[in-house]
């Protein structure tokens, strides 16, 4: 080999090794969330070609007790734990799947031509055998959430509907990390508890309410729907709501307005405040944290995403409950 051919083939080999770096997780030797994304873009540009209807679920893992590990042990013992859960999620993979490193402690799987009907079953199979594994130094489980392709637009651009798909997917997983370990979520998931609480809504969009009294009904709220910001502040001063959730344009009086006279005459002081707006920007922002309001969320609304606010708020009021 002549001493140009040397060069050359280092020269690649060094490319190569600094292309890897940017693709392939340091920790785990997976591919990362960058390449899993332009993975996803190019099977859907490919489905296109071949005038097929994309059949592509992306089943998110993420470890319930990492915090605990790192506590208890140390972080170099919680990465390992996460890198041996590759090594666990790698022998129960098929020909049809495709593994990614996410961020922290999570994986996503990129699962191929799955029924509709069978994701619940096959993620039970990659969380129990996560469960009764004995590769980690102490015992695991995952929290799981689904999202298929199909429950994106298929009007957008291939990018935006990869993006699209992992925003779902990331809304899901956080709300099922809210809920019991080793938890699964798909898009006909109802979280089954029972009497959650009572949820206020202040809207004059029928649409909106409705959509929203449904899914928190489903969910064991009792919601109450009320058209203007007058009516939410007589109705508060009498009744007393888990979570209120008010549009910032609010028929009669406005959202933050709203709060603060709650804030000085209502049994609903300390009630979870959730506004909802159409831009969020540095005033509304200010203006929402001087009133005391908990959480802003911008339209369109992901349910799923309140609702993890909410049980979030749950946890956290508990648990400060408990230590006093």
């Amino acid at each position: 080999m002549s001493i140009i051919d040397k060069i050359q083939t280092t020269t690649k080999e060094t490319i190569r090794s600094r292309l890897d770096s940017f693709i392939i997780d340091r920790n785990t030797n997976h591919y990362n969330d960058l390449f899993m994304k332009e993975y996803l873009y190019n099977y859907l540009e490919y489905s296109k070609t071949i005038d097929n209807q994309p059949n592509l679920f992306i089943l998110v893992l993420y470890v319930d007790n990492i915090d605990k590990i790192n506590i208890r042990h140390s972080t170099k013992v919680g990465d390992e734990t996460i890198k041996n859960l590759g090594y666990v999620l790698d022998q129960m993979k098929s020909e049809t799947e495709m593994i990614f490193k996410w961020r922290g402690p999570g994986y996503i799987i990129g699962i191929h031509d799955l029924p509709s009907t069978n994701i619940k079953k096959r993620a039970d199979a990659y969380q129990n055998a996560v469960k009764n594994s004995e590769t980690f130094i102490e015992p695991i489980t995952v929290s799981a959430a689904a999202v298929h392709i199909s429950e994106t637009d298929a009007s957008l651009s291939s990018a935006k509907r990869v993006d699209s798909l992992i925003s779902k997917a990331i809304e899901r997983i956080n709300l099922s990390r809210e809920l019991p370990d080793n938890y699964f979520i798909d898009k006909n998931t109802v979280v089954n508890r029972e009497n959650l609480g009572r949820i206020l809504v202040v809207d004059d969009n029928p649409l909106s309410t409705a959509v929203a009294k449904d899914f928190f009904e489903r969910n064991k709220y009792q919601v109450t729907i009320v058209k203007d910001g007058i009516t939410a502040l007589n109705i508060s001063k009498t009744d007393y709501f888990d979570v209120i959730i008010a549009d910032r344009f609010a028929l009669k009086m406005d959202a933050i307005t709203l709060k603060q006279y709650i804030n000085d005459s209502s049994i609903n002081m300390n009630t979870v405040f959730i506004l909802i707006v159409h831009n969020k920007s540095l005033s509304i922002v200010q203006k929402a944290n001087h009133a005391g309001i908990d959480y802003i969320v911008t339209q369109p609304v992901i349910y799923e995403e309140i609702l993890g606010f909410i049980l979030r708020e749950a946890k956290k009021r508990a648990k400060l409950c408990y230590e006093l």
